[in-house]
């Protein structure tokens, strides 16, 4: 792999980290919980600064990793896939010493992350007009967009097409970029399709965009990570990295209270829509203006324990393993033990029946448990409530939080300080499992 690679690969690190950085505005105001994400932050900086070093590089991805392990079980699709990928870099650069390892690693983690967000949108209420979080997410981004007179459009027996078009999508994505004669038109959609995921500056999806645009460059042929990078990228780094330092004090400023947080939500959206807009361009005239070499490489043999590991994340909701961080982001999904919404997968194995163990929520403090105290037919599985439990532990007494629930025929109450009790499952799973709520009603959140 050429140096011109590992530079594309670590400038779009940094701006995935910044960006993933700016999904909040309140972190800043306590480093003792959020501290690494800072440190992330200033090392994508420094990267941005010398993204031909290995070194920083591999420091940035260290800085991100203990941002999972301090966030964990919180974890966002996002992050997750970021995770996946930053493990990938790392072991190439450091464990094989074969820089060349890194792309098919990257390449198959991004097949893996399009089937199953593909997969989980198969499924009876995505594409139902009514509850589908692809119809609520696209009115939101044209009412943001003051575009929210915009009727959306329809085929007789389809109702709106907001489910299908976003399906399509991610299938044609995995057809066209496993194909090398194909694979330029896959990049331009995939790019294409996440700038538009991106619209709504309240939802913020750039996150997921900036780290799509990474797996996305991975597929470029070395000629063409040459030329993206002499012509687009390198005579503009500083420019990028003035933007990125803006973009980053301006967090800070807005979480210490200096800035309104509409304006800065608003601020950051077009310091996206800038570079995205750029980063598109650029694409375009790079893959459009070099066809595919009969000698270019196909996708390439990653490591298998790496992508195993990714495909059994995908796997999680199926196996019962868990429903969130799983890929299946805004899809709908509802695979339960009794019960499943998808069209042809069938109920959850609830391998280790943490689906089974639910509690009902019928008071809590938490305005995040709104809709589960609203609805008489939604529970929470146990292990989500002892997870949940053990972060409370981690918060300031002023936002101590009391919560009322019934487990088995027993009602309980629990608040925060209170020792984690002692039937919950054990510390490891409740660091790295997450659950939506089960039952009639939950197939409507819309969870990323």
């Amino acid at each position: 792999m050429t140096s011109y690679r590992l530079q594309i690969l670590s400038f779009f690190w940094a701006v995935a980290i910044i960006f993933s950085a700016n999904s909040g505005y309140g972190w800043v105001i306590d480093l003792s919980h959020q501290w690494s994400v800072l440190l992330a932050s200033v090392c994508a900086i420094a990267l941005l600064s010398r993204p031909h070093s290995p070194l920083l590089l591999s420091l940035s991805i260290g800085a991100f990793l203990l941002v999972i392990a301090s966030i964990s079980p919180e974890i966002q699709n996002h992050r997750m896939v970021l995770f996946f990928g930053g493990v990938a870099i790392l072991w190439g650069i450091i464990r094989t010493g074969k820089e060349s390892r890194i792309v098919p690693d990257l390449r198959w983690i991004t097949i893996v992350v399009y089937f199953f967000a593909a997969l989980a949108k198969f499924n009876a209420d995505y594409l139902n007009d009514e509850v589908s979080c692809a119809t609520i997410f696209l009115k939101g981004s044209l009412q943001l967009n003051g575009l929210g007179g915009i009727a959306l459009p329809s085929l007789p027996g389809l109702s709106s097409l907001s489910g299908y078009w976003s399906l399509l999508v991610e299938v044609l994505l995995l057809v066209l970029l496993i194909p090398r004669r194909t694979r330029g038109w896959g990049i331009l959609l995939g790019v294409g399709f996440h700038i538009c995921l991106a619209t709504n500056y309240i939802k913020y999806f750039t996150n997921f965009s900036g780290v799509m645009i990474l797996m996305l460059s991975s597929w470029l042929t070395d000629d063409q990570c040459h030329r993206l990078w002499e012509r687009y990228i390198s005579p503009n780094l500083r420019e990028f990295l003035v933007g990125s330092v803006v973009l980053f004090s301006g967090l800070v400023i807005t979480a210490l209270g200096g800035f309104d947080n509409l304006l800065w939500l608003i601020f950051r959206y077009l310091i996206w829509l800038a570079y995205a807009v750029y980063i598109a361009v650029a694409f375009v005239r790079v893959v459009l203006c070099e066809s595919p070499r009969a000698d270019e490489k196909s996708i390439g043999t990653p490591h298998y324990a790496l992508i195993l590991l990714a495909f059994l994340n995908g796997l999680s909701p199926y196996l019962g393993t868990k429903t969130l961080s799983s890929f299946s982001m805004y899809s709908n999904l509802r695979v339960e033990p009794t019960y499943t919404n998808h069209l042809f997968m069938p109920n959850s194995l609830d391998l280790f029946g943490y689906l089974s163990d639910t509690i009902r929520v019928s008071s809590s403090t938490d305005p995040t448990h709104a809709q589960l105290v609203a609805s008489p037919t939604e529970r929470l599985p146990y292990l989500e409530l002892c997870a949940y439990l053990d972060r409370e532990q981690e918060k300031p007494p002023a936002t101590r939080t009391t919560i009322t629930y019934e487990r088995n025929g027993l009602t309980r109450t629990t608040s925060q300080g209170d020792p984690i009790p002692t039937d919950c499952p054990r510390w490891l799973p409740r660091k790295l499992l997450r659950f939506q709520p089960v039952g009639d009603g939950a197939e409507k959140h819309c969870v990323w």
